[in-house]
């Protein structure tokens, strides 16, 4: 009731008779809200209100807004989106299901990587699927969510965004937004059994600035708290990963993926287990694989699974 009459003042009684519960049980309701970081104002004389600008995060409003064609559950905090749809997956769960944290406490990256997720600030969001390729075309769920996550993030804040290959988004040259594609093979079939795709994004930046180690890379997609970020860049995302993910042969995301691509034209280090050589990025085939070119003229096409690149100075 709060969330859906942001910005005004509703009495205590008239939740109570909403809810068919006491006075004292709404006063612990409202408690709660406040423990979870939903910022409640209450006044004696006029009841209780979620301030106008707060980005509150709601699985309702999110599946609504895509159609009723994700399940979205929405937690104050998990240890990890991706930890947790992944447990949900192995017990049977059905595809489109969306596992959304206002915090994580051990939020993950690619290799490992630890990824900064304090509440309030961020969409931490994983979603279940259960596609019908090859395990050597699960690129395409990365590739296709990097250009959904990019039209997403232009489209609700107007702010131009750039992909990092394979799975970076960036603002301004710093990174918004990380992808991690899990999934689980069929050993009889070789095909995938079912893959999380995870995302976090940095719609602002935390009380106090990012941690000092990535205060150089990281940015956020908001200066300050907007109302309804989160719910409209996440149902944004889904509508718009949903109409790729329908037919991921047919890699209609490849165009808006490709024109997005800021590597192209320039230096890169490319690091293997074998070492570190210094390549130019040339090109992107239909696979999303990455051409580079080397010193010596030899060209090589890289995959997400076999190497990383970091832009050079």
């Amino acid at each position: 009731m709060l969330l859906s009459r942001q910005g005004e003042y509703v009495s205590g009684e008239e939740i109570a008779a909403a809810y068919g519960i006491s006075r004292a049980a709404v006063g612990k309701r409202i408690d709660k809200l406040r423990e979870s970081g939903i910022p409640v104002a209450g006044r004696r004389s006029s009841g209780y209100m979620i301030p106008g600008w707060a980005d509150v995060l709601s699985g309702s409003r999110i599946s609504g807004m895509t159609g009723g064609k994700y399940d979205v559950r929405v937690f104050s905090v998990l240890e990890s989106t991706n930890t947790a749809l992944r447990r949900a997956a192995k017990d049977g769960a059905a595809e489109g299901l969306v596992y959304i944290a206002d915090r994580q406490t051990h939020g993950r990256g690619r290799m490992g990587r630890s990824f900064s997720s304090p509440a309030g600030t961020g969409l931490y969001m994983s979603v279940l699927l259960r596609p019908h390729i090859a395990a050597e075309s699960a690129l395409l769920i990365t590739t296709a969510a990097a250009a959904a996550m990019a039209e997403a993030i232009e489209d609700v804040s107007g702010r131009r965004s750039g992909i990092k290959w394979v799975n970076d988004i960036l603002i301004g040259g710093r990174k918004v937004c990380g992808i991690l594609t899990e999934a689980a093979f069929s050993v009889e079939t070789g095909s995938i059994d079912y893959a999380v795709l995870g995302l976090g994004v940095n719609i602002r930046e935390p009380e106090g600035g990012f941690p000092e180690e990535l205060r150089s890379i990281a940015g956020a997609v908001c200066e300050k708290p907007v109302k309804d970020m989160r719910n409209r860049i996440a149902a944004e995302f889904l509508t718009r990963f949903g109409e790729y993910y329908s037919d991921l042969e047919g890699r209609r995301f490849y165009s808006p993926y490709l024109s997005r691509l800021v590597l192209i034209g320039k230096k890169i280090n490319v690091i293997k287990p074998s070492g570190t050589e210094t390549a130019k990025a040339v090109g992107l085939d239909r696979d999303f694989r990455l051409e580079v070119e080397y010193p010596d003229g030899r060209t090589e096409l890289l995959s997400g699974g076999e190497v990383s690149t970091r832009q050079t100075e």
